[in-house]
Protein backbone atom coordinates (compact mmCIF):
# COMPACT_ATOMS: atom_id res chain seq x y z
CA UNK A 1 0.00 0.00 0.00
CA UNK A 2 1.07 3.18 -0.88
CA UNK A 3 2.50 5.99 1.56
CA UNK A 4 3.12 9.46 1.65
CA UNK A 5 3.70 12.18 4.18
CA UNK A 6 0.89 13.94 6.36
CA UNK A 7 1.85 17.68 6.31
CA UNK A 8 0.26 18.74 9.70
CA UNK A 9 2.58 20.24 11.96
CA UNK A 10 0.39 21.65 14.52
CA UNK A 11 -2.77 21.17 12.55
CA UNK A 12 -6.01 20.04 14.07
CA UNK A 13 -6.55 16.11 11.68
CA UNK A 14 -10.14 14.84 11.76
CA UNK A 15 -10.41 12.96 14.82
CA UNK A 16 -9.83 16.30 16.35
CA UNK A 17 -6.82 16.92 18.68
CA UNK A 18 -3.42 18.48 16.71
CA UNK A 19 -0.48 16.32 15.42
CA UNK A 20 2.52 17.53 15.11
CA UNK A 21 5.25 16.34 12.98
CA UNK A 22 7.25 14.64 15.72
CA UNK A 23 3.93 12.74 16.44
CA UNK A 24 3.95 9.20 15.12
CA UNK A 25 0.42 9.88 13.49
CA UNK A 26 -1.48 8.33 10.20
CA UNK A 27 -4.11 9.25 8.28
CA UNK A 28 -6.63 7.02 6.84
CA UNK A 29 -8.40 6.66 3.41
CA UNK A 30 -12.11 6.49 3.38
CA UNK A 31 -11.95 2.74 2.76
CA UNK A 32 -10.67 2.53 6.56
CA UNK A 33 -11.99 5.87 8.22
CA UNK A 34 -15.34 4.26 9.49
CA UNK A 35 -16.74 7.38 10.64
CA UNK A 36 -14.00 7.69 13.61
CA UNK A 37 -14.24 4.83 14.77
CA UNK A 38 -10.25 4.01 14.38
CA UNK A 39 -9.03 7.71 16.15
CA UNK A 40 -6.55 6.44 18.79
CA UNK A 41 -6.04 2.96 17.78
CA UNK A 42 -2.56 2.66 16.25
CA UNK A 43 -1.25 0.46 13.13
CA UNK A 44 1.78 -0.90 12.73
CA UNK A 45 3.70 0.06 8.94
CA UNK A 46 6.59 -1.78 7.60
CA UNK A 47 9.09 -1.08 5.02
CA UNK A 48 12.77 -3.10 3.99
CA UNK A 49 12.51 -4.57 7.50
CA UNK A 50 11.66 -1.94 9.28
CA UNK A 51 8.54 -1.22 11.30
CA UNK A 52 6.82 2.10 13.41
CA UNK A 53 3.81 2.19 14.84
CA UNK A 54 1.35 4.98 13.98
CA UNK A 55 -1.56 6.66 15.91
CA UNK A 56 -4.76 6.89 13.64
CA UNK A 57 -5.19 10.95 13.86
CA UNK A 58 -6.60 11.99 10.61
CA UNK A 59 -8.21 10.98 7.94
CA UNK A 60 -7.07 11.18 4.25
CA UNK A 61 -9.54 12.13 1.90
CA UNK A 62 -7.73 11.51 -1.94
CA UNK A 63 -6.49 8.45 -0.49
CA UNK A 64 -7.57 5.25 -2.22
CA UNK A 65 -7.59 1.58 -1.21
CA UNK A 66 -5.61 1.06 1.66
CA UNK A 67 -3.04 4.17 1.06
CA UNK A 68 -2.31 5.90 4.33
CA UNK A 69 -0.47 9.26 4.95
CA UNK A 70 2.20 9.20 8.15
CA UNK A 71 3.85 12.10 9.97
CA UNK A 72 7.24 12.59 8.81
CA UNK A 73 8.67 11.25 12.13
CA UNK A 74 7.29 8.66 11.86
CA UNK A 75 8.31 8.11 8.14
CA UNK A 76 11.57 8.46 8.72
CA UNK A 77 11.66 5.58 11.31
CA UNK A 78 11.04 3.04 8.37
CA UNK A 79 12.46 5.09 5.83
CA UNK A 80 15.70 7.47 6.41
CA UNK A 81 15.55 8.53 2.79
CA UNK A 82 11.43 9.46 3.04
CA UNK A 83 12.07 12.72 2.10
CA UNK A 84 13.40 12.55 -1.42
CA UNK A 85 11.49 9.12 -2.17
CA UNK A 86 8.16 10.55 -0.57
CA UNK A 87 5.56 7.81 -1.58
CA UNK A 88 6.72 4.69 -0.48
CA UNK A 89 5.08 0.89 -0.79
CA UNK A 90 4.27 -0.11 2.76
CA UNK A 91 2.89 -3.16 4.01
CA UNK A 92 0.64 -2.18 6.91
CA UNK A 93 -2.26 -3.28 9.58
CA UNK A 94 -4.46 -2.65 12.69
CA UNK A 95 -2.83 -3.46 16.19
Amino acid sequence: SPSDLLPLNGGYGACGWQIQNGDHAVALGPVHWDSESYCGHTITAQYKGKSVTATVADLCPGCAGDHIDLTSSAMAVIDSSYINDRVITVNWHFN
